[in-house]
């Protein structure tokens, strides 16, 4: 009389224990890689050599905090550049990370953002900051900076553009924050600055050669 083979249970079992432990070890690997990337910090600003280069982004210790720094080198002079990094009602047409903003002229020379930046992993980020505009058309430097602690969730919000000259009518164009939002911690908040931030420069750039400057 024949009799069925039984499949081995311990292989199954074994099978069911396996597949869930390497999904936890990639998880764990890939978290502890979030948190070096989020935690490792340089001491020197690093800029790309030419415009082909595209955006060198890093996290830089600046003494008065640490920030996500990112250049880039746009070919075009800085008027050009700070047209367009100071027309701020229009920068949702041209930067996918920011999804509302206007601006307004408030007391003290500065000029008010309130806007919303959005990320469809993680959702949308309301914010508000005062800038303030430093103009030295002689020396082809321009800068837009912002310093808001406590306001609309965000624990720290500061950073900004600034624009030099360089030779062959070309600019050096920085764009820095440094943020600390409530209920998140700060290398998830540095990680994805350093995902977002080379696109926007490059955005900016981008929208510098549409409308001519470049």
């Amino acid at each position: 009389m024949a009799t069925s083979a039984v499949p081995p249970a311990k292989r199954r079992v074994r099978k069911r224990i396996w597949i869930p432990s390497v999904l936890l070890g990639a998880l764990a690997l890939f978290v502890l890689w979030l948190v070096w990337r989020g935690t490792s910090v340089d001491a020197t600003a690093r800029n790309p050599t030419s415009a082909d280069e595209g955006a060198v982004t890093q996290l830089l210790n600046e003494g008065e905090g640490t920030f996500v720094r990112t250049a880039i080198i746009v070919p075009a002079p800085p008027a050009e550049v700070w047209k367009v990094v100071t027309d701020y009602d229009s920068h949702p047409k041209f930067i996918r990370y920011v999804s509302e903003l206007s601006s307004r002229k408030i007391e003290g020379g500065l000029v008010r953002l309130t806007g919303i930046a959005h990320s469809r992993l993680w959702g949308d980020f309301p914010f508000e900051s005062d800038v303030t505009h430093t103009e030295k058309p002689a020396e082809g430097e321009y800068a837009a900076g912002w310093d808001d602690e406590g306001r609309a969730g965000f624990l720290v919000d500061r950073g900004g553009w600034t624009l030099k000259r360089l030779p062959g009518e070309r600019t050096l164009l920085v764009f820095r924050l440094q943020m600390e939002v409530e209920g998140y911690p700060n290398f998830l908040i540095r990680n994805i600055l350093l995902d977002r931030l080379g696109t926007i420069v490059e955005s900016m750039r981008a929208e510098v050669a549409k409308r001519g400057g470049g």
